[in-house]
C-alpha cells in the first residue's frame, strides 16, 4: 500500500516495511522514537526512554512441543507492561487469531517454570499493538469493487481497542489483556496537533511536502527521517527483493482467483442443466460444499 518517496536526495522506504520498522525500533539509541510510538497509540505508564526495556521477540516454549514464536518488536515498561508492536502489510485472514495468540503468550509468559506462587495481582498487563495496512473488518462500502480501499469508513475512528467486557452489562472484566488495531488505510483526516496522528500520517507518507510539514510540527521526526535515511544498503537490497517476492506473491493469488471465479462460472452453467454437485466437483476441482452455494444462489 505505502510507497517509497523522495526526500532531498535520498530515498525513503515506507515505515509499514518489516525491515525498516525493525531496524528503527529495536536499536537502544532510538528508544525515544519507540516511547513516542507507544505512547501515541497506548495509555501506558512509561514517561522516559529509561522506563522502556527492548526484549528478545522470541517468546519461550510452555511446553517440548510448542511453536516457538518469534514477534515483530517485543517491549517491557518499567511498570510490568509487556507489549508486542506488529505490522501486517498484507491481508492474511489470520491477524485476529494471531494477535490473541501472542496476547496470551505474552500474559502467560510472566509465569516461569516452578512458579506457583503467582497471584493475579503480581502480573503485568499484556498488549499487542497491531498496525494494518487493509481494514480489519470490512463494510459494505469496503467490498464494492476493486478500489474499495479508497473508501474510508467517516463513522468510527481507525484505531480498535479489544478489550474483555461482560456481553450483557458491557462493563469491563479486567483491563490485563488489549490488543489494539491500527487501520492505516481507513484514516480520511488527520489534527496537526495529535501525536496519534502524525505518527499515522508518518506511516501513511506521500511526499516530501508531507513529511516536512511533519519534521515542522514534531523534531521527533527529523531523527526518525535522519534514521530511515541511514538504513543499511543491505536492507534496502533487503526490502527490494521482499517486494519483488510480495509481487510475484500477489500476482499468483490474483491468477487463483480468476481460476476459481472461471471455474464457478462453469459450475453454474452445469447446474442450469440439470448436472449433479458431485458430477461438478469431479470436473472442476471445486468442492461440493462450494457447488452446493452456487446452487443456493440460483435457487434465490
Amino acid at each position: 500500500m505505502f510507497k517509497e518517496i523522495k526526500y532531498g536526495n535520498s530515498t525513503l522506504l515506507p515505515l509499514t516495511s518489516d525491515i525498516v520498522f525493525k531496524a528503527i525500533f529495536t536499536k537502544e539509541e532510538n528508544k525515544d522514537l519507540l516511547l513516542s510510538l507507544l505512547t501515541a497509540y497506548l495509555d501506558i505508564s512509561a514517561e522516559s526512554p529509561e522506563d522502556i526495556t527492548i526484549m528478545t521477540t522470541e517468546i519461550e516454549r510452555e511446553y517440548p512441543d510448542d511453536k516457538l514464536f518469534r514477534l515483530d518488536l517485543r517491549v517491557l515498561t518499567s511498570n510490568n507492561e509487556h507489549i508486542n508492536v506488529e505490522v501486517q502489510v498484507r491481508n492474511e485472514f489470520d491477524i485476529m487469531p494471531r494477535s490473541l495468540h501472542y496476547l496470551a503468550r505474552l500474559y502467560s509468559s510472566q509465569i516461569k517454570k516452578g512458579d506457583c506462587r503467582k497471584r493475579p495481582a503480581d502480573f503485568g498487563k499484556a498488549i499487542t499493538l497491531n498496525f494494518l495496512c487493509y481494514n480489519l473488518i470490512e463494510t459494505e462500502e469496503d467490498k464494492d469493487g476493486e478500489n474499495y480501499e479508497e473508501k474510508p469508513d467517516t463513522t468510527r475512528s481507525y484505531i480498535r481497542h479489544m478489550t474483555f467486557h461482560d456481553r450483557e452489562t458491557k462493563e469491563e472484566f479486567t483491563d490485563l489483556m488489549e490488543m489494539v488495531f491500527v487501520e492505516l488505510k481507513r484514516m480520511d483526516h488527520d489534527d496537526p496537533e495529535s501525536l496519534r496522528d502524525q505518527w499515522t500520517t508518518f506511516f501513511r507518507l506521500e511526499d516530501e511536502t508531507q513529511l516536512e510539514e511533519l519534521c515542522q510540527r514534531n523534531a521527533i521526526f527529523d531523527k526518525a527521517v535522519d534514521q530511515m535515511i541511514h538504513i543499511s544498503d543491505e536492507d534496502v537490497s533487503r526490502y527490494h527483493k521482499e517486494q519483488r517476492r510480495l509481487a510475484v506473491q500477489d500476482a499468483l493469488a490474483r491468477e487463483k482467483a480468476i481460476v476459481e471465479e472461471e471455474k464457478k462460472a462453469i459450475a453454474k452453467r452445469m447446474l442450469a442443466k440439470g448436472m449433479s454437485p458431485p458430477d461438478i466437483a469431479d470436473i472442476t476441482g471445486l468442492s461440493e460444499d462450494a457447488i452446493r452455494e452456487l446452487q443456493d444462489t440460483l435457487a434465490d
